[in-house]
């Protein structure tokens, strides 16, 4: 049962397939989406020199040529948490290599240089990676 009534629930199934065994029904305002053996993309952002975690970096990871999603297809684009960390989970149909990039630009004392990211996201593993931003002062 969903207690939303609109918006959207995304609805991971861990060791099931998509063979019709399972049905739901939702409101009319509601969208499902049905995420079957999701693997989860974590990026955590951390300061290069005292490696404390960064707090609201902006984290943007699309999809490069070469795996299931279309290139330049936006896998995460979020703030970093309290943990530094950023991340998505999905179904991938096989491994697909990603790019992306971290920036934070604000107050003094906060100034980064942009950090990269690059890899593939495993189908069956996920993808996670720590990076290391530059302060830039």
């Amino acid at each position: 049962e969903f207690k939303r009534t609109t918006g959207t629930v995304n609805l991971n199934l861990v060791g099931c397939t998509t063979d019709g065994s399972f049905s739901y029904r939702a409101p009319a305002g509601l969208t499902v989406n049905i995420i079957i053996d999701p693997v989860t993309t974590l990026v955590t952002v951390i300061d290069a020199v005292d490696k404390s975690v960064i707090q609201g970096a902006r984290v943007l990871v699309t999809a490069a040529a070469g795996g299931p999603l279309t290139e330049g297809a936006t896998i995460i684009s979020a703030v970093s948490d309290v943990n530094g960390q950023a991340s998505d989970s999905r179904t991938l149909a096989s491994d697909q290599p990603i790019t992306g990039k971290i920036r934070l630009s604000s107050t003094p004392g906060s100034l980064y240089k942009q950090g990269n990211i690059s890899g593939t996201i495993s189908s069956t593993s996920g993808f996670s990676t720590t990076v290391q931003m530059i302060p830039d002062e």
